[in-house]
């Protein structure tokens, strides 16, 4: 799988060229963050206080700056067991401690997003974090209830 993946790359780089390739690179990174503050976004769009275009690229740079440079020790993000053991991946002790970093995270995120959004647009955003926070530990939860070891 990497070697048909690096060949994808190898080929996509080729066609770019090597700057439109880093662009591209860059781009691909922030997609969770992107996804965020899209879904965010539409959250919003109906509000009488709706993200503008500068203030969603705002924060998904800031959004991409805060995660890339956040130091887990409980990383979920594209990463499977070497040995093929989801059972121990999705510890209860792994996904507490992914749960208490997350909420680090966030509380960075929001602390920055203070300086990009109103008043009222950072108290819905705060809001939106915990419920993804909590939709994403559920569902945590949920596979390593799927992965535990079997009672025989």
């Amino acid at each position: 799988m990497k070697s048909a993946t690096d060949d994808y790359d190898a080929q996509i780089k080729q066609f770019l060229g090597d700057d439109n390739y880093q662009m591209f690179q860059a781009y691909e990174k922030t997609t969770p963050d992107r996804m965020t503050v899209s879904q965010f976004s539409d959250q919003l769009s109906g509000s009488a206080t709706p993200l503008t275009t500068d203030q969603q690229q705002q924060l998904i740079q800031m959004m991409s700056d805060e995660r890339n440079g956040f130091n887990w020790t409980a990383d979920y993000n594209n990463k499977n067991p070497l040995n093929g053991d989801f059972a121990s991946m999705f510890s209860e002790d792994k996904i507490n401690q992914f749960a208490k970093e997350k909420d680090q995270l966030d509380q960075q995120i929001l602390t920055r997003a203070q300086q990009i959004l109103t008043a009222e647009q950072l108290a819905s955003f705060q809001q939106f974090q915990t419920t993804q926070r909590e939709l994403q530990i559920a569902g945590m939860n949920m596979a390593a209830k799927m992965f535990a070891p079997k009672s025989q």
